[in-house]
């Protein structure tokens, strides 16, 4: 509603007047502002971060990449696959300093993460940021087979064509066919290069990598070949500074002899970890060498091969006590003296290298022998932690003469069982009464059995009476307090169940009681059983399902086992599934 007192012409001519006077308003707001932010980068330039000169903020940045690296964003990887290397740019966006200082650091753009399969444009972007730097580049091609999905990707060819200022290429999960493409039509000399990572992928039969790429590598520090033929007379093999060499699933054409490796592992002596996994020739070697190879600085070992294999390398090859190693063989024959060999990477002498987790399992005509000076990872224990060092041997045996073979095992590591404290043997071992005395009945720090119904059956006995016992006024197998039994058929005359009540009463009585006791897959356990094997400890209540004899299903509720009133502290577990006959 207009205002009486005002004129008309008033009225016509305020729009114009405030339109100008808020213009000069808007001006001022605005000098006033760019003031404010003059002042406030005055102010920000006088905190003690901005004396900093760039290199200093560089460094910083570096320690941030390096920290970033170690902690991998979960979110890119579940979308990705891989990881975004450059998550560190989020501190360049504290000021417009530290983001100037950043881009004008082409080191710290230096690492390459290329995906066949994800094109991100950071990833050409940090390429061109890098300039003249040395570079650091990863391609993943996930099991690629498509060479138009890899030529379509014109950044790897730009990587490759600057492999004289690689310092670390890793090229993963590609076809062999497209990795020779690729490394064919790269520069040959590789003057900067230190670590190489070729990880190959093949439905067919590969190809050789051409030898005439990674010329001039002197400076290589770490190998590892998975999967890819490569020359054996390529540059990589002629280098003497190697720290890390790992060599695995190499097909059988393409496999080196161990002497050719033993000799590259004898020209790089600085060698701390050293893995072979499938990749040494079964062929004779006519210039296998008779003296030690010595290995000063090895922390590392790991060696999956054939038994004879692995014990003429363990022969050969001398490493420092503090080595964590791992051994998987195989063999077809029972030669004692290459098991004699591997086994020798314990010691008696030392507790730490001492037999603490053994394991003995049969499958057909298959013997697999499992030691370790790790003690047993208990599932319950989530505070469990691996030792630094450890040595772990996994023996496979394809032979039919698995009982006796496993006697002489046992033998053979006899003296090293001094600080045994898990032991499985399945059931079809047969571990005998006579046995237990002399291999396992002195044995003080021995805490978990986990055994078949025979051997169980023959463990009970030898707790029951130890007639061959050294020390009689001992008891046997002090520390055991753990029992796990596998198979146990509580029928008829033949059931352990009376056995076991008087061998654990027995044990109470020594003060030595068994503390814990797994049922796992036994069968026809009647409900006098049940009230035999009440315990008087807290009301436990488990639901058990199995397929009685009378072919109904059955769901047994036990508030206790009793009668074994001496075990005192612990609990019946794993009893699903047992099979219960009313």
């Amino acid at each position: 509603m207009e205002n009486p007192t005002q004129s008309k012409s008033d009225t016509d001519s305020k729009p114009l007047h405030y339109s100008s006077a808020q213009k000069l308003i808007d001006e001022e707001i605005s000098r006033l502002s760019e003031e404010i932010k003059a002042l406030s980068s005055r102010r920000n330039e006088l905190s003690p971060i901005f004396r900093l000169p760039p290199e200093v903020i560089c460094k910083i940045f570096e320690y941030v990449q390096d920290a970033l690296a170690q902690e991998p964003d979960p979110n890119e990887e579940e979308q990705t696959g891989y990881s975004n290397p450059h998550r560190w740019i989020k501190v360049t966006h504290v000021c417009r300093r530290w983001m100037e200082t950043a881009l004008s650091d082409p080191s710290l753009w230096s690492d390459v993460v290329i995906n066949t399969h994800h094109g991100r444009r950071w990833d050409r972007e940090s390429f061109l940021r890098a300039k003249d730097s040395r570079l650091s580049v990863r391609v993943t091609g996930i099991a690629s087979t498509d060479l138009t999905e890899i030529s379509e990707n014109t950044l790897i060819p730009m990587c490759l064509d600057q492999l004289q200022r690689i310092t670390h290429l890793s090229l993963q999960g590609m076809d062999d066919a497209i990795l020779t493409k690729l490394l064919l039509d790269a520069p040959s000399s590789s003057p900067m290069l230190t670590s190489l990572n070729l990880l190959s992928w093949s439905l067919g039969e590969p190809a050789i990598l051409p030898s005439t790429v990674f010329t001039d590598c002197a400076r290589l520090r770490s190998v590892s070949i998975d999967g890819c033929a490569i020359d054996w007379g390529s540059p990589i093999f002629r280098v003497v500074n190697l720290v890390g060499l790992r060599l695995a699933n190499i097909l059988d054409p393409y496999q080196p002899s161990l002497a050719d490796v033993l000799l590259l592992v004898e020209n790089n002596s600085l060698l701390e970890e050293l893995e072979l996994r499938f990749a040494i020739s079964n062929s004779l070697d006519t210039n296998f060498p008779s003296h030690e190879i010595h290995l000063p600085r090895l922390t590392s070992l790991f060696i999956a091969a054939t038994a004879a294999q692995t014990a003429k390398l363990i022969s050969r090859v001398v490493y420092p006590d503090h080595v964590r190693m791992y051994i998987a063989c195989s063999s077809t024959d029972t030669n004692e003296a290459n098991f004699s060999t591997l086994a020798s990477i314990f010691s008696p002498r030392f507790p730490e290298k001492s037999i603490r987790d053994l394991k003995i399992e049969k499958f057909d005509n298959r013997l697999e022998i499992e030691a370790s000076s790790k003690a047993l990872n208990n599932t319950q224990e989530p505070e469990y932690i691996q030792p630094f060092r450890s040595l772990d041997m996994t023996y496979t045996l394809h032979n039919v003469d698995v009982p006796s073979f496993t006697l002489r095992a046992c033998r053979m590591m006899a003296n090293m069982f001094e600080n045994l404290e898990s032991l499985w043997i399945d059931d079809w071992t047969l571990v005998s009464l006579a046995l237990w005395f002399e291999i396992f009945g002195s044995l003080k720090k021995l805490e978990t059995i986990r055994l078949g119904s025979s051997s169980m059956i023959h463990l009970l006995c030898a707790m029951d009476a130890p007639s061959g016992h050294q020390n009689v006024a001992l008891p046997f197998l002090p520390s055991l307090h753990s029992l796990e039994v596998n198979g146990i058929i509580f029928d008829g005359r033949n059931s352990p169940l009376g056995l076991m009540e008087k061998t654990f009463a027995k044990r109470q009585e020594q003060s030595v009681p068994i503390r814990k006791l797994t049922l796992d897959r036994c069968a026809a356990v009647s409900d006098e059983d049940i009230e035999i094997l009440e315990l008087d400890w807290n009301r436990l209540s488990i639901s058990l399902s199995g397929m009685g004899r009378c072919g109904r299903r059955n769901t047994v509720d036990l508030e206790s086992f009793h009668n074994l009133p001496h075990i005192t502290e612990g609990t019946i577990s794993k009893l699903a599934p047992c099979v219960f006959c009313r």
